[in-house]
């Protein structure tokens, strides 16, 4: 089987590359052209599947050319199949036993922590043959990052992969106890469940720059980074609110505010969209500490560059929304949340600016 994949920016994204070719056009006579866009078609030879399985149904193709537009063909390659991996093993604790109990979760994250030397014990109570190829997928994608990261970015996506493992672990105690979370509790869980955080450590390498290792180790930066986290995982939280409520789970954004406040799904949910544009707001607030974090740390020109553009990163990562509008995953039980997207459109976006880039 056959697909083919067109990636191109958003026609709200501005297209450098566009304007140089279509100028090109212009200066050799087809004054005709008005507008050039490039892209990337991604053509993809398939082993014939079921076309209903579920990891050709998720079209992670489609959720990382959303998230990272500017990535190019084999980062993006990578960003899609870490998406679909986590997609994938997200769902042996959403719709089976292994996230019922703590036991089960434990032993099954450390089945997989094996693949790169974190796990205990030798993972024998899990040993299917489909989570046998999930690890097996795992190693691989871990040795494809490893070789496009440097050591301390290796180091930090490990760190957010164990954590992403742990807060895994933390919600199958909470379905064992029978355990709700009050909002703050869950909100500071669902930051490491997303997994976005993963996710994000990516954008460096989606935008082709190298932060200075003096913003990585900085507070702005972990800020930063846990309100991209935050926004992501809540907007998730919105989409698949009546799915995770018919199934009984109720590690959502919602339900933690319908259970805590006593109010249906939809008063519940129109709350999670006021945080939710809360947290826009005060993300842009902490970004805007941006020029004088820069000019204090006394940063290159080009390390200036590189942190304004993985800034635009982050921002440009919350565009993954868009699937949710586009794919079934999180409708099937119940409405649909019209009023997200528009949230995220309106959010106030801060224009970067460039000091003393030229010396």
């Amino acid at each position: 089987m056959k697909a083919r994949v067109v990636v191109t920016l958003k026609k709200s994204v501005l297209d450098p590359q566009g304007l140089a070719v279509g100028r090109a056009l212009g200066s050799l006579g087809f004054n005709e052209v008005k507008d050039v866009r490039l892209g990337k078609v991604i053509e993809l030879d398939l082993d014939a599947k079921d076309p209903a399985d579920p990891l050709i149904v998720l079209r992670a193709a489609r959720v990382a050319a959303y998230a990272y537009p500017r990535a190019d063909l084999p980062t993006l390659a990578l960003a899609a199949d870490w998406t679909a991996w986590f997609f994938h093993f997200d769902d042996y604790f959403d719709n089976g036993p292994l996230g019922g109990t703590e036991d089960h979760a434990r032993g099954t994250v450390d089945f997989i922590r094996m693949a790169f030397g974190r796990g205990h014990g030798d993972g024998a109570p899990h040993r299917d043959q489909s989570l046998c190829r999930t690890r097996e997928a795992f190693a691989d994608l871990m040795i494809r990052t490893g070789g496009v990261m440097t050591d301390w970015q290796s180091k930090m996506f490990g760190f957010h992969l164990e954590s992403y493992f742990d807060a895994l672990v933390a919600e199958a105690v909470n379905r064992e106890n029978g355990s709700v979370p009050d909002v703050v509790s869950y909100c500071a869980l669902r930051r490491d469940t997303g997994p976005a955080l993963p996710l994000l450590d990516l954008i460096e390498h989606t935008e082709g720059i190298l932060l200075p290792r003096s913003f990585h180790g900085s507070s702005l930066f972990d800020r930063l980074m846990a309100g991209a986290a935050d926004i992501a995982g809540w907007i998730n939280d919105v989409f698949s609110a009546w799915k995770e409520r018919d199934r009984g789970d109720f590690h959502n954004l919602a339900l933690v505010i319908q259970h805590a406040n006593g109010i249906d799904l939809p008063a519940a949910t129109r709350l999670a969209i006021d945080k939710i544009s809360e947290r826009l707001r005060q993300r842009n607030r902490i970004e805007s500490e941006l020029d004088a974090w820069c000019l204090d740390a006394g940063v290159s020109p080009t390390e200036q560059i590189a942190i304004y553009r993985w800034a635009r990163g982050l921002r440009d990562f919350q565009h993954h929304a868009d699937w949710y509008v586009h794919h079934a995953r999180y409708t099937a039980s119940g409405p649909r949340s019209r009023r997200t997207l528009p949230v995220l459109r309106r959010a106030p976006r801060r224009r970067l600016r460039l000091r003393n880039v030229t010396g």
